[in-house]
Order: structure tokens, then sequence, then C-alpha cells
């Protein structure tokens, strides 16, 4: 990538542009997590709603064991997003210029570990962590106007930018230029981020099966290539300050 786009996609100073360019890289990266996850484990990782809907199956049926293994991926989320809003605050207050990017290197770093072949479940938690961090970025980032993780999201948004460009199109409404093309956008967007998602899926699929575990440094090093320059920079940044 080149240096000007990387610094964009973790820099302070956001555009529409800026944020749809990380929505979609960090789309196709969940994509492949999350199908990664699944050919490894058997187990998807950005999914809560599917993880919060087992755990309510399992405590109906009481079955413990269960019960804590859904409770300890909800934690595990839970806490990657907590852990995104404390760094960025705290790159906000040491006045860093990529905020975003530390917690771009830790989803790295996180995502990297699986590669040590560390176990079943400290893999599927450690994706977990790293979905919740993920997801809690782009949704500081773009205000909760883009998601990457939450496809049920991207496909409603998806159908409400179909429902007001049919409502449109049918007369019922006054043809502003401006509101047609920003639907337009928005539709190109969400179908974009979609379509992302699912050609990050298909690439992941393929490369966990082929590669095991390893095919995780694969996508950490993606998030480290946007990353990891920027975070630098910061350091070198706070040191050199007075």
């Amino acid at each position: 990538m080149p240096h000007a786009l990387l610094r964009e996609l973790t820099h302070a100073n956001r555009t529409p542009a800026a944020n749809r360019r990380l929505g979609g890289f960090l789309a196709f990266v969940a994509g492949a997590v999350n199908a990664g996850g699944f050919v490894l484990l058997e187990q998807y990782t950005s999914h809560m709603t599917g993880i919060a809907s087992v755990l309510s199956l399992d405590l109906a049926r009481g079955a413990g064991v269960e019960v804590w293994v859904s409770v300890l991926l909800i934690i595990a989320f839970t806490t990657g997003a907590a852990c995104a809003a404390v760094l960025i605050r705290a790159a906000r207050r040491a006045g860093w210029h990529a905020e975003y990017a530390p917690c771009l290197v830790i989803e790295g770093a996180a995502i990297a570990a699986i590669a040590g072949n560390i176990g079943a479940w400290p893999s599927v938690m450690l994706l977990c962590f790293s979905m919740g961090l993920q997801n809690a970025v782009i949704t500081k980032i773009s205000r909760a106007e883009i998601r990457t993780t939450h496809v049920t999201g991207m496909i409603t948004d998806l159908g409400i930018g179909l429902g007001r460009t049919a409502w449109r199109l049918a007369g019922m409404e006054g043809r502003g230029k401006n509101n047609a093309l920003s639907d337009r956008s928005n539709l190109r967007v969400h179908a974009t981020l979609l379509g992302l998602f699912i050609a990050g899926g298909t690439v992941g699929t393929l490369a966990f099966a082929k590669l095991g575990p390893s095919a995780a440094l694969m996508f950490a090093t993606l998030l480290w290539a946007a990353a990891l320059p920027q975070a630098i920079r910061n350091f070198g940044h706070a040191r050199t300050a007075p």
C-alpha cells in the first residue's frame, strides 16, 4: 500500500473516503478471520448474536460447561471492544496523529497468536477479542455508520437504502439531486462492505484449509502493514516531544 494511503487509514483526522477505505479493509479481514475460526475450530467469532443464542439454549438445557464457554466468548469480545476504547482515548490524550494504529497492531498480534497452535479455546477467545476490538474501532471512527463484523447490520443498511431508492424511483418523493446521490453512495458503500466480507471469508476459508493455523499470519501481516509504521511514528513523536 502507498504510504499516503496507509497513513490515511489510521489518522485521527477522518474523512468519509478514509472511513470507507478502512471499513472495506477491515471487513475483508473480519470475513477471513471469521471463516478461519470456523474452518479450524468450528466456531464463528464475530457473531455475538449467534453465541448469545447458543448461551440461551444451553441455559435452558442446563448444559453447564457449554454455558461457561459462551459466557467467556462474549467476555472476550467485550474486552476487545473495551480495550479499543481505552487505547483510542489514551492515544488522543497523548496527541498521537495515528490514534487508531495501536488498536490494529494489537488486533494483528491477537490473530497471529493462533498460528502458534495454542489450543482450540484460547484461539477462539483471541479471535473473539480481536473482532470486538475491530468492531469498536470502526464504530468509533465512523460514528456507528460503518460495520465490519456485523453482516446483519450491513444487509439491514443495504435494504434500507434499496427501499429509499425504490420509493424515490416510484415518484413518491421529490427527486432531489443531493438525496439521490447520497442514497446511491450509501448503497455502494454497504454493497462493497458486504462483498469484501464475503471475499475475505472465501480467501480465509481457502487459506486456513490449506495452511492451517499458520494462515493467521497472512491476515495479521495485513493489519500490521496498515498500522505498524504509523504506530512507530507515534512513539517517535512522543519521544522527541519536549
